[in-house]
């Protein structure tokens, strides 16, 4: 379900003339209405996780 809610915000985002950030090939790349890539920079992972992992999230209120 939620991987339909992102394809649809990124759809969406892209219909209305805007751009959208992404990660493709180890790269932050910015893709524009029109079918553009930009590389803006390398992507540096935050967390390395194994498949299957749980990962716990802290919230600051």
């Amino acid at each position: 379900m939620a991987e339909g809610a992102v394809n649809s915000a990124y759809i969406n985002a892209l219909a209305a003339g805007r751009s959208v950030m992404e990660v493709m090939d180890g790269m932050l790349v910015e893709t524009t209405a029109d079918g553009n890539h930009k590389v803006i920079r390398v992507a540096k992972p935050r967390h390395k996780v194994t498949s299957g992992s749980i990962i716990k999230v802290h919230c600051s209120s």
